[in-house]
């Protein structure tokens, strides 16, 4: 007989949605200037630099009104609170920083004790709203 997952406490699992993205790019900035305090320009050396953008995405309901989201992403340790999540290739092959990008729970009610207008609440790291 095959043992059913929901009495083993697994069936949690399968309800989760993992997703991804990757995106490797070359970047090349040429004819760069820096603007000194007594108003001349200073040339930059170009840049030409490789880049990587890597995310986790993980999606699961909790209850039919209780959703969650999670992710994980690539970043620069010194660019932790931006919005791009790029990453640059350097010269050596040091370790590159993987940060939590997003958190949150979505309470979308079916009979909503609120305002027809609004129809759910988030909580959390959430997404920039459009």
């Amino acid at each position: 007989m095959k043992p059913d997952r929901e009495s083993h406490g697994h069936y949690w699992v399968s309800r989760i949605k993992a997703s991804r993205d990757l995106r490797l790019r070359y970047e090349g900035i040429y004819n760069r200037e820096e603007r000194q305090t007594d108003g001349s320009t200073k040339d930059l050396d170009d840049r030409n630099r490789y880049r990587i953008r890597a995310r986790l995405f993980f999606d699961a309901p909790i209850t039919e009104e209780t959703s969650t989201h999670f992710m994980i992403c690539s970043n620069q340790d010194s660019n932790r609170g931006a919005t791009t999540t790029n990453q640059t290739f350097t010269n050596d092959f040091n370790d590159k920083g993987i940060y939590q990008h997003r958190a949150y729970a979505t309470y979308k009610p079916k009979s909503p004790p609120i305002p027809k207008r609004i129809s759910s609440f988030q909580s959390g790291a959430i997404a920039r709203p459009v």
